[in-house]
């Protein structure tokens, strides 16, 4: 039963005859189905921006992270689905907050209250640096009957509710993981065989998202012969292949997310085509960028102000791009009155994106510079180590890197002080 090919065939029977239910193989009394909610990357203790709700002083995209996983939780319970998935990153870092942890508690109190197991594992932003660090998943299982947590990097085994769940936390290092993954294979007897992995996808298509401790496996090192693959930390919902779905993020955390859908999947695994339910979120505006080449600084707020003006920016997350842009209309530009004209939003960015041909701009010898973490990967290629782990150094770069720039804006103005 577990096959992917038996799987396959259940999917195309019940797209030609969805009326019918389920039988068992002997004949006998149809079975009932096995429904799970598939939810990931909920980043509890996310901050951004220096907004916070007035009543409490939480910062206010950190509330907004507790209100999409309470949304989330509150439409799960609605459906009333055997088994909830979790595929990594529940906390954005390995020791969140205390209010962090209060709200994971909450609304992982929610479910087994209400009889609902839940199987998490561990992400990257979840799992602690050194072996020897404790996890919080440690506490999750032990005081909430109900909750399976897979957090030690590596694979675990469990069966629940009659489903062998094969569960692939964050490991510690690409190696380690892709050993883990490749122990992964179906039990024969299990009435449905699930993996759960938070992992990038690389090759022909690719799904990453380009933070330094990312890990990633081909398409071809997902497990096989799986009903359905539980795929966490990239932020969009989609599909991989056949029976491998990411479920996203529950917030938009960067502009990289702007045109994406924000929710949790429904599978039924007699049927594991993922029904997404969206939930509502902040919303978030990418404005059409304007070209300000020739523009003196009136010109330029002129085009600024048409912009703010073709979308509702109410309450908003808005980010607008100017392009080739002198350097002395950019100092010219009156930013006050930008600030006026974007009141409404909740936030707003102005990003110079400069112009690779301008004068003084360019790189040496008519070269061009790649992101900071491609030239520092370059850098340490050919760098003197004395004797030092060349790859530990460039990791350690990579993460410094991370934390310090935090979105990919160097070069935006944030007009509301955030």
């Amino acid at each position: 039963m577990g096959e992917r090919g038996a799987a396959g065939s259940r999917a195309a029977a019940a797209s030609f005859l969805p009326c019918l239910p389920a039988v068992s193989p002997s004949g006998g009394a149809p079975e009932e189905s096995m429904r799970l909610a598939h939810l990931s990357d909920t980043h509890l203790g996310h901050m951004r921006f220096n907004k916070v709700v007035p009543e409490t002083g939480v910062n206010q995209r950190e509330q907004d992270v507790y209100d999409a996983f309470e949304r989330a939780v509150t439409g799960i319970l609605a459906e009333e689905p055997d088994i909830v998935l979790h595929t990594g990153d529940l906390f954005d870092s390995p020791r969140p907050a205390n209010r962090a942890v209060y709200h994971a508690a909450r609304q992982i109190r929610r479910l087994v209250e209400r009889g609902i197991p839940l199987v998490l594992i561990s992400g990257n932003h979840s799992t602690p640096r050194l072996r020897a660090t404790g996890s919080l998943f440690a506490l999750l299982r032990e005081f909430f009957q109900g909750v399976h947590a897979v957090y030690s990097a590596g694979y675990e085994k469990l069966q629940v509710k009659g489903v062998t769940f094969h569960a692939v936390p964050h490991c510690f290092t690409q190696e380690e993981l892709e050993a883990q993954v490749a122990q992964v294979v179906p039990d024969p007897a299990a009435r449905y065989n699930v993996a759960l992995l938070h992992v990038g996808i690389r090759g022909f298509r690719e799904f990453r998202m380009a933070e330094a401790n990312e890990q990633l496996l081909s398409e071809e090192q997902l497990p096989q012969g799986m009903d359905y693959i539980a795929l966490g930390h990239y932020h969009k919902h989609v599909m991989v292949r056949e029976g491998a779905w990411y479920a996203g993020s529950l917030e938009r955390l960067s502009f990289a997310e702007v045109h994406d859908t924000k929710g949790y999947c429904l599978i039924d695994l007699e049927d594991p085509r993922p029904r997404f339910r969206e939930i509502p979120t902040r919303p978030m505006v990418d404005l059409e960028p304007v070209d300000a080449a020739g523009m003196e600084s009136f010109d330029l707020l002129a085009a600024i102000e048409e912009r703010l003006a073709s979308r509702d920016l109410t309450r908003a997350m808005v980010r607008l791009r100017v392009r080739n842009s002198a350097p002395a209309t950019r100092q010219n530009l009156d930013l006050r009155a930008v600030r006026e004209r974007a009141a409404a939003a909740f936030h707003f960015s102005l990003r110079w994106d400069r112009d690779e041909g301008a004068e003084g701009e360019s790189a040496p010898d008519g070269g061009a510079f790649g992101s900071l973490e491609e030239e520092w990967r370059n850098f340490m290629e050919g760098a003197d180590v004395h004797g030092r782990d060349r790859g530990a150094l460039t990791r350690e770069g990579l993460d410094y890197l991370t934390r310090v720039q935090g979105e990919e804006e160097p070069d935006a103005v944030d007009l509301f002080g955030g």
